[in-house]
C-alpha cells in the first residue's frame, strides 16, 4: 500500500561546528567521525525501540529517520482524531531527542535542533513534510544555543490534551525534559537521562553516576569556550558559554545563579 502524507511530531538537528569537524577529519580520521555520529544514532534508536513496551496501549506511532551530513530527521506518525497516539508520539520524540542529544554530547559532538508538528511524508527517495520545515526554521532561527527547542504549539498542544501511556515512567520523563528561557521558549533538559532511568553501576548510585557525566560535560564545554575566546571567536563561544552555565546549573542542583533564567516546566499529573 502507497504511503500517504499523515501527521507527525519532527525532530530536525545538526551538529554544531560540523563543517570544522569534516575538514578535520580530512586527514585521517574519518572512519572515526562517521563511527561516532552513526553509533550515537543507533543507540537512541535501541533506547526509543526498548520503550516500546513500556506503552499500556498498542502503540501507533511510526518511526521513521533519516541521517543527511550533520542534519537529523526524525518523524513519530500519530491519529490527529486520537489523544493517546499523539501522547506516544509526543513522548516518543522527546524520549529520543533528549537521548541523542545525551549521546552525542557524550562524544563530543554537541547538537542544535527542534521539535515540531504538523504533516509529514517520507519514503526512500525524498522528504515531503511540513512539520520538519518548521523544526528546521525553528533551529537555525531561534535555538541559539546547543539545545532542542520546542514549537510554542506544540507544547501548549502537549500539556493541554496529552493523554498519556507509559504509566508513571512517562510522566516522570515528561516532568524531568523542559525548562523555558526568559525569552519564552521551551527547551528540553539538556541532563539527566541518567537518572530518570535510574542507571547504576557496581558502587554507584544514579545520582552519583548522573554528577560525574554532568561534570565530564562541563569539562568539555569550559574546554570548547576557552579554544573560542582564544580564537576571538566570540559568535560560538556564547554558545560554550551558555552550555558551560546550564551544565553547571544542573550540577549544583539549580540552586546557583549561571548568569541566565531558567524556569522548569512540569506536567503534573494527568
Amino acid at each position: 500500500m502507497e504511503k500517504q502524507i499523515q501527521k507527525a511530531v519532527v525532530f530536525h538537528a545538526d551538529i554544531l561546528g560540523f563543517k570544522s569537524i569534516i575538514q578535520l577529519s580530512e586527514n585521517d580520521k574519518q572512519e572515526e567521525t562517521l563511527k561516532t555520529i552513526k553509533g550515537a544514532l543507533e543507540e537512541a534508536t535501541k533506547l526509543f525501540e526498548g520503550f516500546r513496551p513500556l506503552e499500556e496501549a498498542a502503540s501507533k506511532t511510526t518511526f521513521r529517520f533519516k541521517l543527511f551530513s550533520d542534519n537529523l530527521y526524525a518523524s513519530f506518525s500519530y491519529d490527529e482524531n486520537d489523544p493517546v497516539s499523539f501522547g506516544q508520539a509526543f513522548g516518543f520524540a522527546v524520549l529520543f531527542a533528549r537521548s541523542y542529544y545525551s549521546l552525542m554530547l557524550d562524544n563530543k559532538l554537541p547538537i542544535r535542533g527542534a521539535l515540531s508538528f504538523g504533516s509529514d511524508y517520507s519514503d526512500e527517495n525524498m522528504i515531503f513534510s511540513y512539520a520538519l520545515v518548521k523544526a528546521y526554521l525553528l533551529e537555525t532561527e531561534k535555538a541559539k544555543f546547543p539545545r532542542v527547542i520546542i514549537d510554542n504549539e506544540l507544547f501548549d498542544k502537549a500539556r493541554n490534551g496529552l493523554t498519556i501511556g507509559g504509566g508513571s515512567f512517562t510522566l516522570k520523563l515528561l516532568n524531568d525534559s523542559f525548562l523555558q528561557d526568559e525569552g519564552g521558549i521551551f527547551f528540553l533538559n539538556p541532563s539527566g537521562m541518567a537518572k530518570v532511568f535510574g542507571i547504576k553501576e557496581p558502587g554507584y548510585s544514579s545520582e552519583h553516576l548522573y554528577k560525574g557525566f554532568l561534570q565530564r560535560d562541563i569539562d568539555f564545554a569550559k574546554g570548547c569556550l576557552a579554544k573560542m575566546e582564544k580564537e576571538n571567536n566570540l559568535k560560538d563561544a556564547e554558545k560554550y558559554k551558555w552550555l558551560t552555565a546550564i551544565l553547571t546549573w544542573h550540577y549544583f542542583d539549580r540552586k546557583v545563579p549561571c548568569g541566565y533564567k531558567f524556569t522548569v516546566t512540569e506536567f503534573g499529573q494527568h
